[in-house]
């Protein structure tokens, strides 16, 4: 995740990094320690995810009638 309006290189160059990074073994287990499951997605499969979970759960708040205090 980062800030809107990044230049796609930047984007494609932390993606590959993060890709390579998540094939280092003792990083997914310190990440699996810390309560993470460590799965690469490239950046279009995460934006679109997100803005599926966004839908779905702006649904499930709104039909449950929760309000912010």
């Amino acid at each position: 995740f980062g800030p809107k309006g990044l230049q796609q290189d930047f984007v494609s160059r932390f993606s590959a990094a993060v890709k390579t990074a998540l094939q280092d073994r003792d990083i997914v287990e310190q990440l699996a320690k810390l309560g993470n499951e460590a799965k690469y997605a490239p950046p279009e499969e995460l934006r679109e995810w997100v803005s599926s979970a966004s839908k779905h759960w702006s649904g499930v708040i709104r039909e449950s009638g929760f309000q912010l205090q």
